[in-house]
């Protein structure tokens, strides 16, 4: 399946974008993405442990299941003050 994965914050940084494209398993879930995230943005490895990440604009738990074509948000957490 394909993905479109938005990122934020220190993940963009990073990753020196806003967005990507994932190619993944038909059974794909939420950690197998940020597994492959790890691996397509190396520098964002840590970032990407602790953020939060979205399908179709709903937080979801690494165990959700994808489908082709949703919408992956990459949303690091954020400190302000």
């Amino acid at each position: 399946m394909r993905l479109q994965v938005l990122l934020f914050a220190a993940v963009a940084e990073q990753a020196g974008r806003s967005s990507l494209e994932l190619e993944l398993s038909d059974d794909a879930c939420v950690a197998d993405a940020r597994a492959a995230l790890r691996v397509a943005i190396p520098a964002a490895a840590a970032a990407l442990n602790s953020a939060r990440l979205a399908v179709d604009e709903a937080f979801a738990d690494d165990d959700e299941v994808l489908l082709d074509g949703v919408i992956l948000a990459v949303i690091p957490p954020v400190a302000g003050g």
